[in-house]
């Protein structure tokens, strides 16, 4: 009689701890896979964010461009990408002399905006922040 309680103990002690130990496992892998989402999902928020910078820099290109061909160019332009589009608006300055570019660039769902300043009374032209 006592052999049997014994191996009922073992076998319970036995179930026991794989319940628990599976239980465990799967909280791990229920962490790491939610860990995985959130930075694939950060990944490509970054990843989109520079590539609005980078199309940024050619739409500050295209505004210089505008203006060397034209420097009494006013207006609104705008480049368009599978995934985004860059639109840029040139306007006069209270300097004479200068145009400002206000630059919005967007991919998926991040933008960025700069507004640069072109001094065009320079060869080659000046761009500046202010």
């Amino acid at each position: 009689m006592r052999i049997d309680n014994i191996k009922n103990k073992k076998g319970t002690i036995t179930l026991t701890t794989v319940i628990l130990f599976t239980a465990m496992l799967m909280i791990a892998g229920v962490t790491l896979t939610l860990t995985s989402i959130d930075l694939s999902n950060n990944t490509k928020s970054f990843n989109n964010i520079n590539l609005a910078q980078i199309r940024s820099s050619t739409c500050i290109e295209e505004s210089v461009y505008r203006v060397k061909a034209n420097t009494s160019y006013t207006g609104t332009f705008t480049s368009t990408y599978s995934d985004g589009s860059c639109v840029g608006t040139i306007t006069n300055d209270s300097a004479p002399s200068r145009k400002v570019a206000s630059i919005t660039s967007s991919v998926g769902t991040s933008n960025y905006v700069t507004i640069k300043y072109i001094d065009y009374s320079t060869t080659p032209f000046t761009i500046s922040n202010y």
